[in-house]
């Protein structure tokens, strides 16, 4: 309903901006500007910066190559993916080799882009997510929009929008590799970590698929409940001063991705996806395609994790801190 009040409300503003006079592209970039603005005050710029047209070119651009590990078009994949990282100002790129299984003779790579803290640059948030894919025809075409372009396309969007910033502590961004294959990049770089000095681990998988009724699910350990509360948090945030709606739910089983990883070397790590993604049909087929993702849900998905990184990494956040005592008044 809200969501319907919403649509309802920006056409209105259309229409009357029509009647002023207003030529149609200007009127809907208003229009734009009007629902993207809606964002607490506490997040401050970084959440209005999202651009989930940006993010849905690039899940196209992935979706164009075979992305299953063992392909020789993950070499394109790689190249292309390492320089839209290196094209981003402040943001320092490395590599990770890692090994596909086949001995010493195969290597596929984690791309990793860097912004180090201003203040304690020791400590450091790692966001990531896996680039390969696979499907049912995987030595032909193996496009994975939903899994994962669609999480490798948010964490370039994220670093896109937070290279604009000086953040208190050090943010990562991680392009995984194998994860279909065994979750071999996260289990290459999450050793590399000092659990004592990650700060938090955010996993993005299957964001944005389009569902009649979407739930976010956030997933972690009991033991990081805190990591989850951050999410929910922000969410809540939005769902209470932007009349946003986007239902969350809570999964305690850490499994199937590359937070799972991290929660092994004792790093509050949490994945974010969708509920019932498991039961996507098109999952793991030559159908899994960029029409099966929903724009409007992935900006919500991407405000909510660009809200909880500005809290930790712009503002200093703790996550032992309550919401209620956060400081709106220093801008972002």
């Amino acid at each position: 309903a809200v969501l319907m009040n919403d649509l309802r409300r920006h056409c209105l503003y259309y229409a009357t901006l029509q009647a002023g006079g207003v030529r149609v592209a200007d009127a809907w970039t208003l229009v734009e500007a009007a629902t993207t603005s809606r964002v607490p005050r506490v997040l401050g710029r970084p959440a209005r910066l999202v651009d989930e047209r940006r993010w849905f070119d690039t899940v196209q651009a992935l979706a164009r190559f075979d992305r299953w590990a063992h392909h020789a078009d993950m070499q394109n994949v790689r190249t292309w993916l390492e320089g839209e990282m290196r094209m981003l100002p402040g943001v320092e790129v490395s590599t990770q080799a890692v090994n596909l299984g086949h001995g010493d003779e195969e290597y596929g790579r984690n791309i990793i882009g860097t912004i180090y803290g201003a203040e304690k640059p020791e400590l450091k948030v790692v966001v990531g997510a896996h680039y390969d894919s696979t499907s049912d025809d995987k030595r032909r075409v193996a496009p994975g929009a939903v899994d994962n372009a669609s999480g490798a396309a948010a964490v370039l969007e994220l670093a896109r929008i937070f290279c604009k910033f000086k953040p208190k502590i050090t943010l990562e961004f991680v392009l995984y590799d194998g994860e279909e294959i065994g979750y071999l990049g996260s289990r290459v770089h999450a050793p590399s970590c000092d659990w004592e000095k990650t700060v938090l681990m955010i996993n993005l998988d299957m964001v944005g698929l389009r569902q009649e009724q979407p739930v976010l699910l956030i997933e972690s350990t009991p033991e990081f409940a805190l990591a989850a509360a951050l999410i929910e948090g922000v969410n809540e945030l939005f769902v209470r001063q932007c009349d946003t709606w986007l239902p969350t739910k809570h999964a305690w089983f850490a499994w199937g991705s590359d937070h799972v990883s991290y929660l092994k070397q004792s790093i509050p790590a949490v994945l974010v996806t969708f509920d019932n993604c498991t039961s996507y049909e098109k999952m793991h087929t030559t159908a899994d395609t960029p029409d099966q993702l929903d724009l409007p849900t992935a900006r919500m998905v991407l405000q909510v994790v660009a809200g909880a990184l500005t809290l930790v990494v712009l503002r200093g956040y703790d996550l032992c801190e309550p919401f209620d005592q956060l400081d709106n008044s220093a801008p972002i």
